[in-house]
């Protein structure tokens, strides 16, 4: 009963995920993530792991440099494989991402991944449209049509969480774009910077 009732209003508040696009893949053709042993997952990505759980057609479209598509319908999979790659799950930090405020499939993920014993997970709830619009570098085309979410500045949703939240400027920093950051965070990062190299 508890499960239909999480799956149904998912169905009601995901759609918020993909802005006015109305192609949606359901991902039957998404590269698997599956590694025998864990190995390939655990060389590919040994301590930081950027996840981008919106669909295919999105993530191709744009998105953070080296993160992964993992679309939220296969979450419980991926989990799997993390667990079969990392036996020590405090040993590995994920950032789980869609495409903006409004989206719930981060938080939602980044809950299953705690539930699950990863330590460190982070939802990074600005997404993909803050990151876009604060200039940092990109895969992908970045197409606007069809993906007008990546053009719609909002704040964040004031909301408790139960998971930890990251920045832009955090997320960021963390993989080496911090003096990247554009616009009003992005001129403090460089203010402080050029104040810096004065003394």
């Amino acid at each position: 009963m508890f499960s239909a009732l999480v799956f149904g209003s998912l169905l009601v508040v995901l759609p918020a995920c993909f802005g006015d696009s109305n192609k949606h893949d359901n991902c039957t053709s998404c590269p698997s993530h599956h590694h025998d042993d864990g190995t390939e997952l655990r060389e590919a990505m040994p301590g930081l792991i950027v996840v981008n759980v919106l669909d295919k057609e999105h993530f191709e479209n744009c998105r953070i440099p080296g993160s992964m598509s993992v679309p939220f319908q296969q979450i419980d999979s991926f989990v799997t494989q993390l667990n079969e790659a990392y036996a020590d799950k405090s040993a590995v930090e994920i950032v789980v991402y869609c495409s903006n405020y409004m989206c719930s499939a981060s938080g939602e993920a980044a809950k299953i991944l705690k539930k699950n014993g990863f330590e460190h997970v982070m939802a990074y709830e600005a997404g993909m449209a803050e990151w876009y619009q604060q200039g940092l570098p990109t895969e992908g085309p970045c197409k606007l049509d069809g993906f007008t979410y990546l053009k719609k500045v909002m704040g964040p949703v004031e909301t408790e969480h139960q998971f930890a939240v990251i920045t832009t400027q955090e997320l960021a920093q963390k993989l080496g774009f911090g003096g990247e950051v554009q616009g009003q965070q992005g001129e403090a990062v460089e203010f402080a910077r050029e104040a810096e190299s004065i003394k």
